[in-house]
């Protein structure tokens, strides 16, 4: 409840430091989501014993306000919810029948960061990202902690005030994770989504 709490206060903040200023010329609205991708577990550390992981998928939804400071550059944030499955696949002897499992992950992700157009309908973004893991399994490190994004897409316009978006997105959690595990799992995940901005 504690990290709820938290989360929630965040999320304000990144609102009201992205509120519009009088000199502000754009605020747009997004809302996407992930159509497909990968997703997998790494530890920075090799550890002996260890069971290893493969990605089996992921599926995103979210919305992202973005106001602009210049002819380029915009700041974003938002509010998504991704849920992730991993395989599970315990490391152990020749002769011992090893079952692999499934792992659920739920997430809760604020994006922090800015995008820079070009091109007329490209653009690049990127920055910081506050997930909060929903999951209660133990199996897997909570990803609760700061992450990082970087994507690129495009957005183009089909009626007045109202634009197409495609993007293609890398994503790894909790590289500064909340919890103090050793040997920390990190979720990494990257793949193309899609939405649609609306111009307020």
């Amino acid at each position: 409840m504690k990290k709820l709490v938290c989360l929630v206060l965040l999320f304000q903040c990144a609102l009201s430091f992205a509120q519009p200023s009088k000199s502000a010329e754009k605020q747009k609205l997004e809302l996407t989501t992930s159509l497909f991708g990968e997703n997998d577990l790494i530890q920075f550390q090799d550890l002996v014993g260890a069971p290893s992981y493969d990605g089996v998928s992921y599926f995103s939804v979210g919305l992202t306000y973005l106001r602009s400071i210049n002819s380029l550059l915009e700041w974003q944030t938002g509010l998504e919810y991704a849920h992730h499955k991993v395989q599970i696949n315990p490391n152990v002897g020749p002769d011992v029948n090893a079952v692999s499992r499934e792992e659920q992950l739920d997430l809760v992700v604020i994006p922090i960061g800015v995008r820079l157009n070009f091109l007329k309908y490209f653009f690049l973004d990127g920055g910081a990202l506050l997930d909060l893991d929903l999951t209660s399994s133990g199996s897997v490190d909570s990803q609760s902690g700061v992450g990082i994004n970087l994507g690129v897409g495009c957005s183009v316009p089909v009626v007045p005030r109202c634009s197409f978006v495609l993007k293609a997105n890398a994503r790894a959690h909790a590289l500064v994770p909340f919890s103090s595990e050793k040997y920390h799992e990190r979720l990494l995940e990257n793949g193309v989504h899609l939405g649609l901005s609306y111009e307020l």
